[in-house]
């Protein structure tokens, strides 16, 4: 196993605590961009995984930490079924502060993250890209290296590229559930998170990100009825947002079609 350390040309003091780490410990490996310059978490993520020598990847971001139990079923569920691709389990959080909770509450309903009923892996694809079963956090699952080169990686969008790769994920891989139920890791969430910053609009940026995903299923050459779930789901989003955005002539235009295509 190895540990991969993906610096990004942090504001703080985390290059020098990566690099005493890296001379440290003989797993852990530390990375940065060729220019050395900040280029975000997605390709971050990217760099980390093409670099990777395991068969296996699991995520971690800079503030989050694993739980003693974090592998374990993952682990015996890889050893059962050589033909799964990927697990997923569930992910707690823990807060900086009070506001830091209010803000995380003001688009959330639950401090747990993940699917929060037991879904078969070719269901999947249609819970996490309609909603209303959750949703799977990076730092809960674990993947074969393989499927994530498959998919093409996490795209450059400030928000929603982990949502969008586990969609992909889904879409083209056998995802399992491991431990839904109880967290085996924690992310910290503080005033500096974008998914709790109050200001962002929501609605353009999982508009972008449906958006995506229409061109994505589409280049990816998806089952028709995979694309029709894409299709029904971007044109929603836009309907939603251009209506919010007072462009009611667009946002008509994403209704009509949206009923045309049933």
């Amino acid at each position: 196993a190895e540990v991969i350390l993906v610096e990004d040309n942090s504001p703080d003091n985390a290059l020098i605590i990566c690099e005493r780490l890296a001379k440290s410990y003989a797993r852990v490996r530390l990375l940065r961009h060729s220019d050395g310059k900040n280029h975000g978490a997605g390709e971050s993520r990217n760099l980390g995984i093409r670099a990777a020598r395991s068969d296996y990847i699991a995520f971690l971001d800079a503030d989050d930490y694993y739980l003693e139990n974090c592998f374990s079923k993952a682990v015996d569920i890889f050893n059962n079924d050589v033909t799964v691709d990927g697990v997923y389990s569930a992910v707690g959080a823990e807060f900086e502060s009070e506001e830091a909770k209010r803000r995380y509450y003001a688009t959330h309903e639950d401090e747990i993250a993940t699917v929060d009923e037991k879904v078969n892996p070719d269901e999947l694809f249609r819970y996490l890209i309609q909603g209303g079963a959750g949703y799977i956090h990076l730092n809960g699952l674990v993947v074969k290296k393989p499927g994530l080169l498959k998919v093409g990686l996490l795209p450059q969008h400030r928000l929603h590229q982990d949502m969008i790769l586990t969609i992909k994920l889904a879409a083209l891989l056998k995802l399992v559930g491991g431990d839904i139920h109880n967290p085996v890791a924690i992310r910290r969430l503080h005033l500096d998170n974008r998914i709790t910053n109050l200001e962002t609009n929501f609605l353009e940026t999982r508009y972008k990100a449906y958006l995506y995903l229409y061109h994505w299923a589409q280049d990816a050459k998806l089952p028709k009825t995979k694309q029709r779930i894409v299709r029904d789901t971007y044109w929603h989003h836009g309907y939603r947002y251009f209506k919010h955005a007072s462009k009611y002539h667009l946002a008509l235009y994403f209704y009509v079609l949206s009923h045309l295509n049933r």
